[in-house]
């Protein structure tokens, strides 16, 4: 348990305390006797009062009364270690990574079920399953399929049907993403609700990274704590191909092409891999889509993949993890104690000193005004 204090407002007091003294000085030069005595022999047989050697506490009652008030203005508050973090809970917290977006399918088609080659081999497993196990994986940590987690990355949600909805933005909430993941559900909506935008959701999605840049920079130039993004990805898991609603067509945004949405990535730093986790796309039919899909993701320093399975999704998965690597986190023990809030509760105890003042001041004006009033 530790006491602290608000630097800057220490520095204002102490510069007030220096202000009040040097005025008190040359005040004193100016003011000037009432009454004359040639000596003070007349006075020596006079009577003292019982009040005399209390006649100074008024004072000392103010005095302690502007110290309270002061300490109530510096924002006293205790520190207190929160239960469970002595005993090995971690105690790292990230300030620097790479911004991570999941632009994960949503639509009607994600319900549908896929025969893949799994471990226990051939398997029938709707998409949207599949999608959410190996998300969940690839936030968390799964050891068994050579996935280590990203716990110093910020990482965010968009859910891609009809439109782009983020679902989260990007945040160290690990918990909450992978909550949201597992919320999804991929059931069959309305019929106005179809299709998706893959090339509008790439844009949205590269707008949000350079806006969470844009304002963690701000941060860092004025010396604030922020978050470093060291590099900025979304990894974009679908089981198809663009396609708009065509309530859609007048939306120019909403039928941006998946190349169009690429190069706007590319130019806000922003690599893209593409990941379709449908087999059938890998038919000849296909052929010209995956090219287009390969060539978009490439033209930002990313890559397309093609599962065949859910191994194959977790290699892709473990195959990002080398590419796009994490800084290592600061040790939370090398910061002050107040920029760790999950370690500890900060206990505010400004109102107990303000209370206390303001007894001590109505005591002081009080006894000045009755037992221990002067005159003059």
């Amino acid at each position: 348990m530790d006491f602290a204090l608000d630097g800057k407002a220490l520095w204002t007091l102490g510069l007030l305390v220096v202000g009040f003294y040097l005025l008190r000085r040359w005040a004193r030069h100016l003011s000037k006797p009432l009454l004359f005595f040639p000596d003070l022999k007349g006075l020596a047989g006079i009577a003292t009062s019982w009040r005399l050697p209390v006649a100074r506490l008024p004072r000392y009652l103010l005095y302690g009364g502007l110290l309270c008030f002061a300490v109530a203005f510096a924002n006293p508050r205790l520190l207190v270690p929160r239960q469970g973090e002595e005993a090995g809970q971690p105690a790292s917290e990230p300030v620097q990574g790479i911004a991570i977006y999941l632009l994960l399918d949503n639509s009607v088609s994600m319900a549908d079920s896929v025969t893949i080659s799994g471990e226990q081999g051939r398997e029938t497993i709707p998409k949207i399953d599949l999608l959410k196990k190996l998300s969940v994986a690839f936030v968390q940590g799964d050891k068994s399929l050579g996935l280590d987690g990203r716990p110093n990355d910020m990482i965010g949600i968009v859910a891609l049907a009809r439109g782009a909805t983020v679902l989260s933005p990007l945040t160290l909430d690990h918990k909450a993403i992978v909550d949201k993941i597992k919320a999804l559900t991929g059931a069959p909506k309305k019929p106005e609700e179809g299709g998706t935008v893959i090339g509008y959701g790439i844009f949205k999605t590269a707008n949000l990274i350079a806006a969470t840049r844009h304002f963690a920079e701000e941060l860092i130039q004025k010396k604030q704590p922020a978050y470093t993004i060291k590099n900025s990805v979304i990894i974009l898991l679908t089981d198809g191909f663009q396609d708009p609603n065509p309530l859609d067509e007048n939306k120019e945004l909403r039928m941006m092409e998946v190349p169009d949405a690429a190069e706007y990535a590319r130019q806000a730093g922003v690599k893209v891999y593409i990941v379709d986790i449908d087999p059938a796309i890998g038919k000849e039919e296909f052929a010209a889509v995956r090219v287009q899909m390969q060539r978009a993701a490439e033209s930002t320093g990313g890559r397309y993949y093609l599962v065949q399975g859910t191994t194959g999704l977790a290699q892709i998965y473990s195959e990002i993890d080398r590419l796009e690597k994490s800084a290592l986190p600061r040790l939370a023990e090398s910061l002050p104690q107040e920029q760790q809030p999950q370690r500890y509760r900060a206990i505010p105890l400004f109102a107990m000193f303000l209370a206390a003042g303001l007894v001590l001041l109505a005591l002081s004006c009080l006894l000045d005004a009755t037992l221990l009033r002067r005159v003059p």
